[in-house]
């Protein structure tokens, strides 16, 4: 078993400089590091990776490898964090059966984005295309204890280009419970990501793709996710109140019990969108498209629906106390 004592006691010196500062993320008010702590946290980084091995008894000491590959990736980049710190909530991914052999394209790919979220967590303000690159790298060299950084991991200090130029691949990556306050997520591509009990306070998602992404209970308060596509998209018990999702894509997404309070969603296409006991109070979404919707139960109170398409919405039990609504098309 790999641990950090013993790399700083037996490994090169890149190698001790890198768990040097990955135990210095683990200090409080210039303390000494918390060293114990630093070490659990290294265990549970290998156990994260070992997720996306789909081979138990290789997991664990491939994982071991790339979790040092980690630590001396990001290791020179100024403000990293311990990408474990970012998620201390989240569950452990349990690795799937295999049958033995090298992985398929399938597995390969969901190892890369397990990789891509964990160095993104650790680096949020790196160069898209370095994560990504780094990420690859790192799946090549999981079959030796490394001694130095992958190359492409140099490109992780470099300046980051807005994502527009330089999109940030997030596809298919375990963000769950990941502390995301704030974070500028504009133009990217997080398909399929798992963000479920993330928190995403005042985020900027405008233009992400976010379709069939899990952020089921997470916190999206104040969020910006303008033009943002969240189509099939799980977003039960999610908290949006005070989101601007003008022109956002959410057909076919699951809303239910979620708060939507003072939402901005105008000109969003909520077409057969799941709202079933969400709350909508004051919520404005002129000229919406909320045909076949479900709104059973909501609470659309005090919202502003000018505009909306409501044809064969359902809005059986709703609470629309002084609600601005076209001419009734609904069910």
């Amino acid at each position: 078993m790999i641990t950090l004592h013993l790399l700083h006691e037996q490994g090169g010196a890149s190698v001790r400089a890198a768990v040097s500062a990955f135990e210095a993320r683990h200090s409080h008010g210039g303390a000494e590091p918390d060293r114990e702590r630093a070490e659990q946290h290294f265990v549970l980084l290998s156990a994260a990776i070992a997720g996306a091995w789909p081979r138990p008894a290789a997991a664990s000491r491939a994982a071991e490898r790339e979790a040092v590959h980690v630590l001396l990736a990001v290791g020179d980049v100024p403000g990293h964090r311990c990408p474990v710190c970012v998620r201390p909530q989240a569950p452990l991914p349990q690795p799937t059966a295999g049958a033995g052999g090298d992985m398929t394209d399938d597995e390969r790919a969901e190892h890369e984005a397990r990789l891509r979220g964990l160095l993104y967590l650790s680096c949020p303000d790196a160069p898209a295309g370095a994560l990504e690159a780094t990420a690859e790298a790192i799946t090549r060299s999981a079959g030796r204890v490394p001694a130095a950084a992958v190359p492409e991991a140099a490109d992780l200090a470099r300046p980051r280009q807005p994502y527009s130029a330089d999109p940030l691949n997030l596809c298919g990556a375990d963000l769950r419970g990941a502390a995301l306050m704030g974070a500028d997520l504009r133009h990217a591509d997080a398909y399929g990501a798992d963000l479920s009990g993330a928190d995403l306070t005042g985020a900027d998602l405008s233009h992400a793709n976010l379709t069939g992404v899990d952020l089921s209970h997470a916190h999206l308060t104040g969020a910006n996710l303008t033009d943002a596509n969240l189509s099939n998209a799980q977003l039960s018990h999610a908290n949006m109140n005070g989101a601007v999702l003008r022109d956002a894509a959410l057909t076919d997404t699951d809303l239910r019990s979620a708060l939507l309070c003072g939402v901005d969603l105008t000109g969003a296409d909520l077409m057969y969108a799941d709202m079933t006991d969400a709350h909508l109070r004051g919520a404005v979404l002129t000229a919406a498209d909320l045909s076949e919707a479900v709104l059973t139960g909501a609470d659309v109170s005090e919202a502003v629906l000018m505009g909306a398409d409501l044809s064969g919405a359902v809005l059986t039990g709703s609470a629309l106390e002084d609600a601005t609504i076209p001419c009734p098309d609904h069910r």
